[in-house]
């Protein structure tokens, strides 16, 4: 990591090169996109500034049309791919840089998240219906023979979730690449600096207007309306769940306790999605309590 991150930052050929391999690589194994792609851009982003990081990216983006176009792929693919990908963590690296401030990265990945709420809920009539036309198209590609209907049963009950599902992924996926990119710049200058910013890792009082915009589309309005307003409070119960993972982390570093109990929660996680709930609330009662101490009220003195 110290080798690659280092051969990366000697300058912008060095930058482009490295991010454009990764990104036509990634293009083949969706899943590992943000991490193939996304935090070397990251790293280049928060050490070498916004402007930097434009130049270098708007570059990549013109090689890896280049190349998928010669290789026979649609550029408007790649264009998709880095562009979706590559803009939100822009944005957030370039937040975290400029603020300094964890907490703010994660407001503005959920609020990236929250925008595709409504751009989804504005250009689409149904959008349960949209994900499970999606859906069935997955199951016939994997079953082309037939079968898969127990699997079809399953999305069918999925669908009304899916997009808050993928909003929520969307802003986890956002959250972890940026933080994996500011962890990989402090082990290049500053070893040891990213574990107490993670630890100082606190939600700014914004996020409570995202909390109520979910709110009041959710009780004000029906249909596809009160939909976006579920979809965006689940963004924000994502948002404090990392302000709880960076709780139980904090205290289980003050309290010196083993770090059992840091795997413990990992795996609930993986495997218990109710456990999601569970640490977004502490994260919550973090935040509550943090203020009251920032915030104390008067002893009822004049």
């Amino acid at each position: 990591m110290r080798a690659l991150g280092n051969y990366m930052l000697l300058g912008r050929l060095q930058a482009v090169t490295a991010i454009s391999l990764f990104t036509v690589v990634s293009m083949f194994i969706p899943p590992l996109s943000y991490l193939l792609s996304g935090v070397p851009a990251g790293l280049i982003i928060l050490r070498k500034g916004p402007a930097y990081g434009m130049q270098v990216l708007l570059v990549c983006l013109l090689a890896v049309v280049l190349f998928v176009a010669v290789i026979g792929v649609n550029p408007q693919v790649a264009i998709a791919f880095a562009l979706c990908m590559w803009i939100p963590v822009y944005l957030c690296c370039s937040v975290l840089r400029q603020t300094q401030s964890q907490g703010w990265l994660v407001f503005v990945a959920g609020t990236i998240a929250s925008a595709y709420v409504l751009v989804m809920h504005w250009l689409i009539a149904d959008v349960p219906a949209w994900w499970l036309q999606w859906m069935e198209l997955w199951i016939n590609n994997a079953f082309p023979d037939g079968g898969g209907e127990q699997y079809r049963e399953v999305l069918v009950q999925a669908a009304p979730a899916m997009n808050a599902i993928m909003a929520g992924a969307i802003a986890s996926s956002l959250v972890v690449t940026s933080l994996l990119s500011r962890w990989w710049q402090s082990l290049l200058f500053n070893p040891g600096g990213f574990r107490p910013e993670f630890y100082a890792l606190r939600l700014p009082g914004a996020v409570i207007f995202l909390s109520l915009a979910g709110i009041i589309l959710l009780f004000t309005s029906g249909g596809q309306q009160g939909s976006a307003g579920l979809d965006i409070l689940v963004v924000v119960i994502f948002m404090y769940l990392f302000q709880g993972l960076a709780s139980v982390h904090r205290i289980v570093s003050e309290k010196k306790l083993p770090q059992i109990w840091l795997m413990v929660m990992y795996i609930l996680l993986a495997v218990l999605p109710q456990a999601i709930l569970i640490i977004a609330c502490l994260g919550l009662v973090d935040s509550w309590m943090n203020r009251e101490i920032s915030n104390p009220g008067d002893n009822g003195q004049n």
